[in-house]
């Protein structure tokens, strides 16, 4: 293997995110010198030495979190960012000259010394640069070798926050205690002695520590917001800090997640989630009709992809009035297939499951609302797609689908499913008054800068939005609304009719 090439280990299904205080953050909340890790330079962050039980298990895609420590006060995040790239020493040393020591964090270079031991065989210390004592403690084995570079900063993902970082809320909090820490000697278990004092904890153990999260797109959204609510905008409050002399009365993220009719909260939260079928081979290589004068539609799901209960299927064949009544017919491609019938309007139900049921399950609680959405296909000829509204939920309930009663099955695409005994797939009930199907579809989307967007004059009324510039095509992370009660009013003044059907009879 070519030592000096970029290192491309395998990337897991799913990204890891690692969770650890930044001991060497000052008082400021700055790093003290270039040197240290991580290390924020011309708009990207770079992590390099230190970390020894983390940096063999990241790998590209991974998310990283960093928190002060306790010497500031209050306790924030100060970094949160994705990994771009993972390479040797020696890739980084020859990719990177601006970061080199004895100033960057790059502390050592190549070199040839036959007859020594890794990694003196390999490399040398930078004269002046960090570690020079502890440098081959840093890289003792090969999968020490590795220099990771973050993606270039987009807004506040990939920077470093410092003081503008969130502070610890209790909602970070909780979802903290989710997650597993490991130390030197590896797994040591859950990290349920979270504290705010000591965030990242085994029992009296806090020092030398990460935590690890299976689902960090849920952890992102729930620093974002808490980056968001701390800007002061007047229709939502500042998150409330958590002191580190008491502990969380709520209940912790594991209880709460699956709790059904959690409490409602003062300012309700709006996500945006995309459903309906798509161009995609995963979405049926279709999209829904809509007659853009009327804005009648045909809610068209994507097709099942997993094994059913016996007589749970829901097939394709059953929208062919709908699509009748508008002069479409249905693809014959799809004409024999199932429909993943999620959202299920007849049942006022929506479910998930991998990162996205844990940051439903994490997020949301009874009174927030989910905004559904579809990228459609115009019947008139010519027309762009248009992307738009078709429905809402009001959350009412939250819970785990394997634990829904077998007489409620039929209600929901996924306990339509056969399900595993650990299936982490979420159900999320909505209330009877503010959920169901528009009647007439919402369009809220234009095409600009290479994508499908929210109308610039649509995301100023509704406050903004977490998606960069409304992005509207699927991501991994649900966009949130930044300032629900703006976004309220534009919805109560649509004054659209919502029915409990998924298409008109």
């Amino acid at each position: 293997m070519n030592r000096e090439a970029t290192r491309r280990d395998p990337i897991p299904l799913r990204a890891t995110g690692f969770i650890y205080v930044v001991p060497s953050v000052g008082t400021d909340y700055l790093q003290p010198s270039p040197q240290q890790v991580p290390t924020w330079f011309e708009g990207r962050i770079y992590f390099g030495p230190c970390k020894i039980p983390m940096r063999p298990r990241m790998q590209e895609g991974d998310y990283i979190f960093g928190i002060s420590p306790s010497t500031t006060r209050p306790r924030r995040i100060v970094f949160a960012a994705r990994i771009a790239e993972k390479l040797t020493y020696a890739a980084a040393y020859k990719k990177y000259p601006k970061i080199r020591g004895p100033d960057g964090p790059i502390h050592v270079r190549p070199t040839k010394s036959g007859g020594m031991g890794f990694p003196e065989c390999l490399y040398e210390h930078i004269p002046g640069a960090n570690h020079p004592g502890g440098w081959q403690n840093d890289i003792r084995t090969p999968e020490l070798d590795a220099f990771f570079v973050c993606e270039s900063a987009v807004s506040d993902f990939g920077r470093w926050l410092g003081g503008d970082g969130p502070v610890l809320t209790v909602e970070v909090l909780d979802f903290l205690k989710a997650c597993t820490v490991y130390g030197v000697t590896g797994r040591l278990g859950p990290n349920s002695s979270a504290t705010g004092s000591a965030p990242v904890a085994h029992g009296k153990l806090f020092r030398g520590l990460h935590a690890e999260t299976a689902f960090p797109e849920t952890f992102l959204d729930l620093v974002l917001r808490a980056m968001s609510s701390s800007k002061g905008s007047p229709s939502m409050a500042a998150p409330k800090e958590i002191e580190a002399t008491r502990q969380p009365t709520r209940k912790a993220a594991g209880a709460r997640r699956y709790a059904c009719g959690s409490a409602k909260r003062a300012d309700p939260k709006v996500l945006l989630v995309r459903v309906g079928a798509d161009q995609t081979e995963g979405g049926g290589q279709w999209n829904g009709p809509v007659d853009v004068s009327t804005r009648r539609f045909v809610y068209v799901p994507i097709p099942e992809t997993k094994s059913l209960r016996d007589r749970m299927g829901k097939a394709y064949s059953a929208l062919v009035p709908a699509l009748k009544q508008m002069g479409q017919a249905l693809p014959t491609h799809l004409a024999d297939r199932m429909m993943h019938l999620d959202p299920d309007f007849e049942f006022l139900t929506y479910g998930d499951r991998g990162s996205k049921g844990q940051q439903l399950a994490s997020t949301l609680e009874r009174g927030d609302l989910i905004v559904f959405y579809s990228g459609l296909r115009a019947t008139q000829a010519g027309s762009q797609l248009v992307y738009a509204i078709i429905g809402a939920l009001r959350v009412d309930e939250i819970c785990r689908a394997i634990e829904v009663r077998q007489s409620d099955w039929y209600r929901n695409a996924h306990t339509r499913r056969e399900l595993k005994d650990d299936a982490d797939d979420v159900i999320v009930v909505g209330a009877r008054r503010g959920s169901g199907r528009l009647s007439r579809a919402i369009p809220i989307g234009e095409y600009r800068a290479g994508a499908y967007r929210v109308n610039g004059s649509l995301l100023e009324l509704w406050g903004g939005l977490s998606a960069r510039d409304g992005f509207l095509q699927r991501s991994a992370v649900f966009p949130t609304v930044l300032e629900p009660k703006k976004f309220l009013n534009w919805w109560d003044q649509q004054a659209s009719e919502m029915l409990a059907e998924n298409n008109p009879k």
